[in-house]
């Protein structure tokens, strides 16, 4: 399972995973400075979500020539764009109808951060639609598949009527967990013996720095201390994603779930 964006870069570790690194710290400088945004970031960002993250997971197919090949992609690209971002307006308009007729850009200069968040969301929404026509459909060209996953993204979902574990967006926290895994391999038993603890202490800060690119809070370190391996991937997991409100004892109980869903969208991608 390696749900990892342009670069390499881990999917746990930094919300705009999917952008090229070229571009990464210009978008993120935009969505943190609402007085300063164009009015053409929102599109943009989904522009690189799918261009730069969703074809190459999964690459296009077409029985066209290159060149006629590459203009279906971009065209295909600008609907998915156009819709998707129509769905985050429309989502922002219900949201906060005292603003609804206020223009786009408005809107989104009122509330970016809003916007960023169903951004993500958008995001999430089309890779469960894209995954489950790979797996309905397995051979089906590009355009065929875009005319069957279009209309479903015209619309988010609420958030309220879904549980927080649905949709393969949601597998960032098998990949959390399994990178937490891997990194505390060598962490040695709970001991109350100053050495071992010590060890212990500093394979933990490591892999809180290669999952979030920050060291943890000195409570939490604390108390992780005498976590099992396990219990503290779990733990790990949960604390580097930081608009989950999952519980690490919720994201024990499901990760047989999530693993299901990660062999899923495996055989997706190898037939895709």
């Amino acid at each position: 399972m390696n749900l990892r964006g342009s670069g390499g870069r881990s999917a746990t570790a930094d919300p705009l995973y999917f952008v090229d690194p070229q571009d990464a710290d210009r978008l993120r400088r935009l969505l943190t400075r609402p007085g300063d945004l164009p009015e053409l970031w929102l599109r943009t960002l989904l522009m690189h979500a799918i261009r730069d993250w969703l074809f190459r997971v999964f690459p296009p197919r077409s029985s066209l020539p290159a060149p006629a090949a590459n203009e279906l992609e971009k065209i295909v690209t600008a609907q998915l764009v156009a819709t998707l971002a129509g769905a985050v307006v429309d989502k922002l308009r219900q949201r906060y109808r005292r603003d609804a007729a206020r223009p786009e850009a408005v809107l989104i200069r009122t509330y970016p951060r809003q916007a960023a968040a169903l951004v993500e969301q958008a995001c999430g929404h089309l890779l469960d639609c894209w995954v489950d026509d790979c797996q309905r459909y397995r051979r089906a060209a590009l355009a065929e598949r875009a005319q069957r996953v279009l209309p479903k993204l015209a619309r988010l979902p609420n958030r309220r009527g879904r549980t927080a574990f649905d949709g393969f967006n949601r597998l960032r926290y098998v990949v959390a967990y399994e990178d937490a895994r891997r990194w505390l391999a060598s962490l040695p038993r709970v001991s109350q013996y100053s050495g071992q603890r010590k060890i212990r202490e500093d394979l933990i800060v490591r892999a809180c720095q290669r999952l979030a690119g920050s060291p943890p809070p000195p409570g939490l370190l604390a108390r992780w201390l005498d976590e099992g391996r396990g219990r503290l991937a779990c733990e790990l997991a949960c604390w580097s994603l930081p608009t989950t409100r999952i519980q690490p004892g919720r994201l024990r109980r499901l990760l047989p779930r999530l693993r299901r869903l990660a062999r899923g969208l495996d055989r997706a991608l190898a037939r895709a």
